[in-house]
């Protein structure tokens, strides 16, 4: 998917540092205005590159895109 698919506000992305294992949350909406280079049509694995760590400032960063809220198995039965 591009990181445009994941601006709809269902999707948040966990970022690693692959240095020193430093983990945070980031909103596609936060990568796309502040990285212009993310709006042709990128991908995460383009864009990890370019994300720099607050603590070891490495750009050795790995994103994951995970849905905001967990998909939940149909819950119900006979009567």
């Amino acid at each position: 998917m591009q990181l445009e698919d994941y601006a709809d506000g269902g999707w948040l992305f966990l970022v690693e540092c692959k240095a020193c294992g430093r983990q945070s949350r980031l909103e596609p909406n936060d990568i796309l205005k502040r990285y212009p280079v993310a709006e042709h049509g990128m991908r995460l694995e383009d864009i990890e590159s370019h994300l720099l760590c607050r603590d070891c400032r490495r750009r050795q960063a790995r994103l994951e895109a995970v849905p905001r809220l967990p998909k939940q198995a149909f819950v119900g039965g006979m009567i």
